[in-house]
């Protein structure tokens, strides 16, 4: 209780202990906070500040916050679920039909309820009609079932009122409401049977109401967690102004404390309805599998009947929750083997594979195929008494089952002599191998490069990309005029029969289905979202990429620059920006070598000056032969390779990450020895 105001409170009292006012809902954060001495300024504030910081609709997206047309707020479980307060479906009788659920997200999405559960504990489920695009069907809302203690740290958002009531008397100003999402920490003060409760947070923010239904999270692991939903608060009245029944909280001017069902103890119970991970993934995988094999494959009906093929999310679902895990993984296993055979027999090209070897100037050599699957990854296998032995993976075939590449002479040459190559497609014998003749090797010195010849008119011009231009990985280089402030990437690839982008930001990995139409690359389907950042600023990229689904975005490729450019104005009013990417010639992971018959990219600034070698040179002998590079990681510009046997090869500071800075008295560089690839031997 305050001191000398009892009289103002609309709290009444049994005993020691107020009773609880559960309007529509204690909701979280319309967090207001009025002055730094509350039991002074109660009923005197006229201008209580605002605490909690807004969520944008990107936020609101990334961590599946919805409302629901009832006026309560509510978090997505997976793409078609959402949980709430149960008391902001109870009382009259409610239609699943009559509800809508809604998303403020960049692109704003309305649903309208299919099923509606109300459990024990304040909770409730709904489920929608048609899952909501941009949450992808692997997603699955991580949830703490562990009992929270007091002193924890949670992270709490609502849309509920943001700034209290205030006045006396018959000046009064009611409590102010925006319907706008806040969030803001809070620490756990207490616990009960049902509920956990927290007061004021940091510099004076306290849960507001209005806003029933809305999540609290937890981080463990260095992963977010769903811990409870708003249920309830502890409130108090300005002086002489009563609950008013339809607007529960329109003169409350203190609220002591707030209480959020804990989500842990029904999660059993919710999962019952909604299914468990691991089944939804596997029900999601069994009907992608039953489309490519009825719409795409073309597979004999007597291999697709019966319930394994069942197009019915809810049928395999509930038959996954019925059976052990063992044998819905036998089943998985299964059906996917059959789509497979499918898949090859629907692929098979009416031609013959070929391949042609071109010789071409100072020793390169043009390779070329044609009769290969839409889209297929041609591997080249390279070997012969002249060859560096190896496998080259990066090439796939074009709408008409051609492809072509250049390699150079000192990639795939160790000397003069034969070098034999042979070209597939992994779902067919190789084509017949082809013989051609290697030149003399040059030796590299990274002190005088090789002059590279000036690209003519042709190389530099501007043209929209083909789909198979795209592929590989891209590295962005430039933000309009500006150098790239982060090492973010996309990779072009295909996966589960289609093209898809990569797009590698600052926490999960977004990958999307694309198409190129009009000069454009228009993203389709989702296959996964940013579910689960927390407190992530997006850069310019990863906002223009997020919106690239409505408003595509434009491409060409000049040089060896990918260019994408924002169509028209972006949302702010701001100028459409420009991002230039240049191909990568790394290998998917640091610790695995490069593979050498990618583009290579334009020379990279000098190096800074090294230190001197160590005190004591460290001997290396060189068991392979391997690529040079200007920097660690093969990051840099490949300048030579290092032949196998070479002498006096010393260590010039220790390796790091399997990359190591060697010194020899023909040159200086990187190059990479580890897992998969011993290059070095210390002596």
């Amino acid at each position: 209780m305050i001191e000398g105001h009892q009289t103002g409170f609309a709290l009444r009292e049994e005993g020691p202990a107020p009773i609880f006012i559960r309007c529509l809902l204690a909701g979280i954060v319309g967090l207001a906070i009025s002055g730094p001495s509350l039991a002074e300024n109660i009923g005197k504030v006229t201008q209580p500040l605002v605490a909690g910081a807004l969520v944008s609709a990107q936020e609101q997206q990334d961590r599946g916050l919805i409302r629901l047309s009832v006026g309560c707020s509510g978090a997505l479980l997976n793409s078609e679920w959402a949980i709430t307060a149960a008391h902001c479906l109870e009382g009259e009788s409610k239609k699943p039909g009559d509800l809508t659920v809604i998303a403020d997200w960049v692109k704003k999405q309305t649903r309208k309820g299919r099923e509606i559960h109300l459990l024990e504990r304040d909770i409730a489920i709904v489920r929608v009609q048609t899952p909501f695009e941009g949450v992808s069907a692997e997603f699955n809302m991580p949830v703490f079932t562990g009992a929270l203690q007091p002193g924890r740290t949670i992270e709490v958002y609502g849309r509920g009122i943001h700034t209290l009531a205030t006045g006396s008397g018959d000046n009064v100003t009611p409590a102010q409401q925006d319907g706008k999402y806040r969030g803001a920490e809070f620490q756990v003060s207490r616990t009960d049977e049902v509920r956990f409760w927290f007061g004021h947070g940091k510099e004076g923010a306290v849960p507001a109401g209005g806003d029933s239904g809305g999540p609290a999270f937890i981080n463990t692991g260095g992963q977010s967690f769903l811990s409870g939903i708003s249920s309830t608060c502890m409130t108090q009245n300005v002086k002489e102004k009563p609950d008013d029944p339809k607007v529960p909280w329109m003169w409350a001017s203190k609220i002591d404390e707030c209480g959020y069902s804990a989500v842990g103890p029904v999660w059993k119970q919710i999962e019952q309805r909604i299914g468990s991970a691991g089944c939804r993934n596997y029900a999601y995988r069994a009907i992608g599998a039953v489309e490519m094999a009825t719409k795409y494959y073309d597979c004999d009906p007597k291999f697709i009947s019966g319930p394994r093929w069942s197009p019915n999310l809810d049928e395999q679902l509930n038959w996954c929750m019925s059976v052990e895990p063992r044998v819905a993984n036998a089943e998985d296993q299964e059906r996917n083997r059959l789509t497979q055979e499918c898949r090859m027999a629907a692929a098979m090209p009416t031609g013959t594979a070929a391949l042609m070897v071109t010789p071409g100037s100072g020793g390169s050599f043009t390779l070329s195929g044609g009769g290969y699957p839409v889209n297929a990854r041609v591997i080249i296998r390279v070997s012969g008494p002249a060859a560096q032995p190896q496998n080259l993976t990066s090439n796939f075939s074009d709408a008409g089952g051609n492809w072509s590449v250049r390699l150079r002479g000192e990639e795939v040459c160790t000397g003069p002599g034969t070098i034999t190559f042979t070209a597939e497609d992994q779902d067919r014998q190789p084509s017949p191998p082809v013989d051609s003749t290697c030149l003399a090797a040059k030796a590299a010195n990274p002190a005088e490069p090789e002059s590279q010849p000036e690209p003519n008119a042709t190389e530099q011009q501007e043209h929209v990309p083909s789909t198979d231009d795209l592929f590989g990985r891209w590295m962005l280089a430039a933000v309009d005029d500006s150098p790239a402030a982060s090492e973010e990437h996309v990779s072009f690839l295909m996966a589960e029969g289609e093209p898809t982008l990569w797009a590698k930001p600052d926490c999960n990995k977004t990958r999307y289905a694309f198409s190129i139409e009009d000069g454009k690359v228009r993203l389709k389907r989702l296959f996964s979202t940013m579910m689960g950042c927390r407190n992530i600023r997006k850069s310019e990229w990863q906002m223009a990429l997020s919106q690239a689904v409505s408003v595509p975005l434009q491409v060409r490729i000049a040089g060896d620059e990918l260019i994408f450019t924002e169509s028209g104005s972006t949302s702010s009013g701001a100028q459409p920006h420009s991002f230039r990417f240049r191909k990568v010639l790394a290998a998917k992971s640091p610790n695995s070598p490069p593979p050498p018959a990618e583009p290579v990219p334009p020379p990279a600034a000098p190096a800074p000056p090294r230190e001197p070698p160590l005190p004591e040179a460290a001997f290396v002998s060189v068991e392979k032969s391997v690529d040079l590079y200007d920097q660690s990681g093969g990051r840099g510009r490949k300048t030579g390779v290092l032949q196998a046997g070479t002498n006096q090869v010393t260590l010039v500071e220790p390796c790091n990450d399997h990359w190591c800075h060697v010194k020899w008295p023909a040159g200086e560089g990187w190059v990479y020895s580890g897992p998969g690839y011993q290059s070095l031997n210390v002596q």
